[in-house]
């Protein structure tokens, strides 16, 4: 019986390597004859975003999103996962429609300092804020 060898194409996340596995609900990997079948396959029904920077996995895909333009906060602080860890309450939070992350309520409304939080401000935000800072100081005495 003769051997015959196959090239089959293994698909890695750029956010995460091959992490998004773990998240399947598959007892495989998913290997692909072609990267023109792979890209299409992951695309249409693994959710993955391709572009011309990069290959992103479902999650790492909307945790980028976040990161570009912001969370999208559920309007309802109480809606959201379990907020108990160890039979202990967590602080009220706000939890994120399109990648998960949940933020204490008033880090998630901007009661404290947002720009310090991932994903919480956009980049046109942070732009913004930094015209601001530049322009009347960020020293407590006003503009330096």
């Amino acid at each position: 019986m003769p051997y015959r060898r196959q090239i089959r194409t293994r698909a890695e996340c750029d956010g995460c390597g091959d992490q998004w596995l773990g998240a399947l609900d598959i007892d495989y990997e998913p290997l692909f004859a072609t990267r023109a079948q792979a890209r299409r396959l992951l695309a249409d029904q693994f959710g993955w975003s391709i572009t011309f920077e990069g290959m992103w996995c479902s999650q790492c895909a909307a945790r980028r999103e976040c990161d570009l333009v912001g969370h999208i906060w559920e309007t309802d602080a109480d809606d959201g996962p379990d907020t108990w860890v160890y039979g202990e309450p967590l602080p009220v939070s706000r939890f994120c429609d399109r990648c998960g992350e949940h933020l204490p309520l008033d880090i998630a409304d901007g009661t404290h300092h947002p720009e310090h939080v991932p994903g919480l401000l956009s980049e046109d935000d942070h732009a913004l804020l930094a015209e601001l800072e530049a322009a009347f100081g960020s020293g407590p005495g006003g503009p330096s």
